[in-house]
């Protein structure tokens, strides 16, 4: 198999993902609920419709953890990964266990479910040695988001108010659970508001404060104690997406640019910019970022995204679901196709683009040293009326462009 190291130039060994290291396994998360990470060499592409593994030397994706050939998943039997119960798991892992926070429609010891019940379970990377940590009643408009730290998951934990029993009459406190004993204690004595997320680093908690108006989003740095050090903070005046930490390092995404484009229908078009924190500053690395700033991979000492462009395709006029009736749909690349690795030590770009210039890569991850990428075709889906993405093994040549290597089924 070619080496994608020799491709990359890259030296050295791999770098850690994350800023606090439990085992010699080298890993990495996500900032949001969706997106890609790896932990050694399996890539873990999570999506709404759940979490998938991928590697060099498989031609299947492997979308589920339980291997108990007797376990229907129900939960009736004891909780595993793949409980069906679970509902919108969230993923985040140590390097060697996998945990999950998720909505619960568990019963409890006399058949009843809870309202608003959530749950956080780890297991080992196999599947196996399923363990409870803790539960908690949360409000409906709880996010499961965690973030992994020094040996504790941080969470969110919503609460109804006194007037009611609505999203618009909620609110959160920021929680804490010792991944060893299962102790839960709260992180920030502050009411926060359901739309308000959560990231921290060794030194730092930030909360960025989402908006009907993502344009106008901040964020408020605090210290470890609760003080707070900078509020409604915007980098060169770009509101805030979420942040992320990769090699002890801080990284902000920020919403760059909104354009409205207007063909059958209206289309908000976003660019995103990424900066990292040096000291007391945000320094503006790469901007000009595509699609929906979820595909952004941290990995091999770099940043992997795809370029912002505009491709209109065409529109047609299909079904909405409801009885005959039918809209226009408008077909939109928002990439151009191409795929960019950023060294972070460097500073230096490398572009890759495959010969086929419809279709629109999308990096997942390193495996072996083989890259895994998603492909789309927007232009095939208008022409044809045929969805879906592939998701494949891939060689980065040195002269810039993508050979295939082989397909991985999902």
């Amino acid at each position: 198999m070619k080496r994608l190291f020799c491709v990359l130039m890259i030296t050295g060994i791999l770098l850690c993902g994350c800023g606090d290291k439990t085992s010699d396994t080298d890993y990495t998360n996500i900032p949001l609920n969706y997106g890609s990470f790896h932990i050694g060499d399996i890539v873990y592409s999570l999506t709404p419709s759940g979490l998938t593994r991928y590697h060099a030397n498989w031609e299947k994706g492997m979308n589920y953890f339980c291997t108990d050939p007797l376990c229907d998943h129900s939960g009736s039997d004891g909780v595993c990964p793949d409980c069906y119960e679970l509902s919108g798991k969230s993923y985040v892992t140590d390097g060697e266990r996998i945990y999950i926070n998720a909505r619960s429609y568990l019963p409890d010891h006399v058949g009843n479910i809870k309202r608003d019940n959530y749950q956080i379970y780890s297991f080992l990377l196999d599947g196996s040695d399923m363990k409870f940590l803790t539960s908690f009643d949360g409000s409906s408009g709880t996010q499961p988001n965690m973030r992994y730290h020094e040996g504790y998951l941080y969470f969110m934990q919503g609460f109804y108010g006194e007037n009611g029993t609505s999203r618009d009459d909620t609110y959160v406190h920021f929680m804490r659970v010792d991944t060893a004993n299962g102790k839960t204690e709260q992180v920030l004595t502050e009411k926060y508001t359901t739309y308000d997320r959560f990231y921290l680093d060794d030194s730092c908690y930030y909360i960025v404060h989402m908006t009907g108006d993502v344009m106008t989003q901040t964020m408020d740095i605090l210290d470890h104690n609760g003080t707070i050090i900078e509020e409604s903070v915007m980098p060169d005046g770009h509101a805030v997406a979420y942040l992320t930490t990769y090699d002890d390092t801080t990284y902000a995404v920020c919403y760059d640019t909104r354009e409205i484009i207007t063909y059958e229908t209206d289309n908000t078009c976003l660019t995103y910019s990424l900066y990292r924190r040096e000291g007391t500053d945000f320094v503006r690395l790469v901007d000009n970022i595509g699609g929906d700033g979820t595909q952004l991979v941290f990995t091999d000492g770099a940043f992997w995204y795809s370029p912002a462009d505009v491709i209109y395709h065409g529109s047609k006029e299909l079904p909405t679901g409801n009885g005959k009736e039918t809209a226009p749909v408008d077909f939109i690349s928002y990439t151009n196709g191409s795929i960019v690795r950023y060294d972070l030590r460097t500073g230096e770009s490398r572009t890759w683009r495959a010969d086929d210039a419809e279709l629109e890569i999308s990096f997942l991850g390193i495996s072996d040293d083989t890259a895994i990428i998603e492909i789309g075709n927007t232009a095939k889906e208008f022409r044809d009326g045929v969805s879906g993405k592939e998701v494949c093994k891939a060689t980065l040549n040195n002269d810039g462009t993508i050979t295939i290597t082989g397909k991985i089924e999902r």
